[in-house]
């Protein structure tokens, strides 16, 4: 192989290697901001769930990162100095209801946020019904989270709006009672599943 001809190669390494670094930071769960390539979605294909960061964020095969895009959790330690009433309560629940398991998603209007994450509602089977259940509205039933629309109009809106409504109503998580007790929540109703998966390269 002559000098040219190897120099050729080299470039051509080089150019494919630059490529792939800028999809991955621009890739939705890669480190650049305001994920710009769109991830495509097959009817009926589900995710396998990989870790879950708290109690409405969870990273899904091949690294995606997924915000529930209806509901708002309170902060763990990852952006607070100390957690939040209810933030370690909240994220226990969300790795109960999805951690190690394949989920749909559906995406919302709104399909990216800030940091790339995308924005999406979650739904997993559960494990005894067989039927398929919404990830916010449990967490909403349970009192662990509120109910957000920045994401737009999402398509469980209804069904998020009643759960918030009854948790407010039964005084549980994060909605006090009348008699001032907090602390109390309903278990999410998929609550059954295998301890997270530990990933190889933990996520700042």
């Amino acid at each position: 192989m002559d000098d040219r001809a190897r120099w050729l190669y080299l470039l051509a390494g080089l150019a494919v290697g630059g490529a792939a670094v800028f999809a991955f930071d621009r890739f939705p769960g890669g480190r650049g901001e305001g994920g710009t390539l769109e991830v495509r979605y097959q009817e009926g294909r589900t995710y396998m769930v990989r870790r879950v960061l708290d109690g409405d964020t969870i990273v899904v095969e091949p690294g995606i990162r997924v915000r529930y895009a209806g509901i708002n959790t309170p902060e763990t330690t990852r952006i607070v100095e100390e957690p939040e009433p209810f933030a370690l309560e909240a994220k226990e629940a969300n790795q109960k209801l999805v951690a190690g398991r394949e989920v749909r998603i559906v995406p919302s209007p709104t399909k990216f946020d800030h940091w790339g994450r995308l924005l999406a509602g979650v739904e997993v089977r559960d494990p005894e019904s067989g039927q398929w259940v919404d990830v916010e509205e449990e967490l909403l039933k349970a009192g662990l989270a509120r109910r957000v629309t920045y994401a737009g109009a999402v398509r469980n809106e209804v069904r998020l709006k009643r759960a918030e409504e009854a948790a407010k109503a039964a005084g549980v998580g994060l909605w006090p009672s009348t008699g001032g007790r907090t602390g109390s929540h309903p278990r999410p109703s998929a609550s059954k599943s295998p301890p997270e998966p530990r990933a190889p390269n933990p996520e700042p």
